[in-house]
């Protein structure tokens, strides 16, 4: 499993390079999370992706079973300041 966080700075083919070197090291899952939009982009492949939005629940599939995590929680732990 893999998980990029993706920054304003990121250029779209580094993303697209990355998810491609990711599966040809073996990895079945990658989750791409953009905090600005809020979106989760799950990868099962390179040509397969399910877009989640901030209201949706992000779960580890066949790679993490029984893992279950609303994304606007994990959204709220991470802007709660220090």
């Amino acid at each position: 499993m893999a998980i990029e966080i993706v920054s304003p700075t990121n250029l779209a083919e580094e993303i697209d390079r990355k998810i491609t070197d990711y599966f040809q090291a073996e990895v079945r899952l990658v989750w791409v999370f953009y905090p600005d939009s809020g979106r989760v982009y799950v990868y099962q492949s390179p040509t397969h992706v399910s877009i989640l939005e901030r209201t949706d629940t992000l779960d580890g599939g066949e790679v993490l079973p029984g893992f279950r995590l609303p994304i606007a929680e994990l959204y709220e732990a991470v802007s709660k300041p220090a």
